[in-house]
C-alpha cells in the first residue's frame, strides 16, 4: 500500500505541476469560449487496481495490484444554459484485477488431495458507464478546472487468472503454477464503484479541448461469486472430506477492486 500512496501522490503532483505549468503561456488571443449542448471526447487512462477484502477476519488477503489500462467515448450533457455543470457518462473498456492469497486445496497423481495456500493472480475485463455530475470553473487563464463525482456501473467481460499452490502439507514439494486458466465462474457479472474525480482542461481551437484528470474509484460490492470458496477444515486445520471425497468448502470468498487512474482525453 505504501507504493500505492507514493504512487498517487506522485500522480497528483505531476498533474498540479502540469497544470500551473500552462497557466502562463506566451501571450495569444483569447479565443471566445464554446457553449456546447453536448461534448464528445476519447480518452486513455493508465491505472492501478488492487483489492479489498472483507470477512472471515483476515481468510483471505490482498497481494499486490496491477497495472492496467482504460479507454473509451465520453458524453457531457450540459445542465440548462449553463456551461458550468454536466451530466457527464460515456462508454469505456476497463481493465482492473489484482492478487489474492488465502488457504486452498489440490489434487496429486494419486488422487489424494492436500492444503495447500494459493496466491492468485486476477485480470477481469469489464464494459463500464460512469454516471457523473461534471462541475467546472469559469476560464483562469486558458484553463478550466473540474470535478466529476458519481458512481460506476461495469460489465464483466472476459476474466482470467494465473495461480500458485504451495503445499502446506509438505513444505520440500514443488509448487503448482496455472496461467490462463478461465474465472467467469469465479467472479460476478457486475461490479459497482463510487467515483472521484478532478482535473484540468484547456481549449486549443473552436470546440476542440484537451485535459487531465486523476481518479479515485472505490469498489461497492463483491466481485466474485456464490462459487469461489474456502476450504472447510476441522478445530486443527484438516481439510474436511465430503462424500465424494472432495474437501468440503464453506466460507465465500469477498472482496471488490479499488483503482487510482491518470486520464488524458480531447473533447471534440
Amino acid at each position: 500500500m505504501k507504493k500505492i500512496g507514493l504512487f498517487i501522490l506522485a500522480s497528483f503532483c505531476s498533474v498540479l505541476a502540469f497544470s500551473q505549468a500552462t497557466t502562463t503561456p506566451a501571450p495569444m488571443p483569447q479565443t471566445a469560449p464554446v457553449n456546447q449542448q453536448v461534448r464528445l471526447g476519447l480518452s486513455f487512462s493508465p491505472l492501478l487496481s488492487w483489492f479489498s477484502t472483507s470477512g472471515d477476519a483476515g481468510a483471505v488477503q490482498p497481494d499486490g495490484t496491477r497495472f492496467n489500462i482504460a479507454f473509451g467515448l465520453n458524453t457531457d450533457f450540459r445542465i440548462a444554459q449553463n456551461s458550468n455543470y454536466y451530466f457527464s457518462t460515456g462508454l469505456f473498456l476497463l481493465n482492473t484485477g489484482g492478487t489474492l492469497r488465502h488457504d486452498y486445496f489440490a489434487e496429486n497423481d494419486n488422487g489424494e488431495y492436500f492444503k495447500t495456500e494459493r496466491t492468485s493472480d486476477f485480470r477481469i475485463n469489464y464494459v463500464n458507464i460512469p454516471v457523473t455530475m461534471m462541475l467546472r470553473t469559469n476560464e483562469i487563464g486558458y484553463i478550466r478546472y473540474f470535478g466529476r463525482v458519481g458512481f460506476d456501473a461495469a460489465f464483466n467481460t472476459k476474466s482470467t487468472f494465473d495461480y500458485t499452490d504451495v503445499n502446506l502439507d509438505n513444505p520440500t514439494a514443488a509448487d503448482l503454477t496455472v496461467e490462463d486458466e478461465d474465472a467467469s465462474d469465479l467472479t460476478s457479472l457486475v461490479r459497482f464503484g463510487l467515483r472521484i474525480e478532478a482535473g484540468f482542461e484547456m481549449q486549443i481551437g473552436g470546440t476542440t479541448n484537451l485535459y487531465f484528470t486523476a481518479a479515485y474509484n472505490s469498489g461497492l460490492n463483491n466481485v466474485f461469486s456464490d462459487d469461489y470458496k474456502l476450504p472447510k477444515t476441522n478445530s486443527i486445520g484438516e481439510l474436511i472430506p465430503g462424500d465424494n471425497g472432495e474437501p468440503q468448502t464453506e466460507r465465500r470468498v469477498k472482496a471488490s477492486t479499488n483503482l487510482f487512474m491518470i486520464t488524458a482525453g480531447v473533447y471534440f
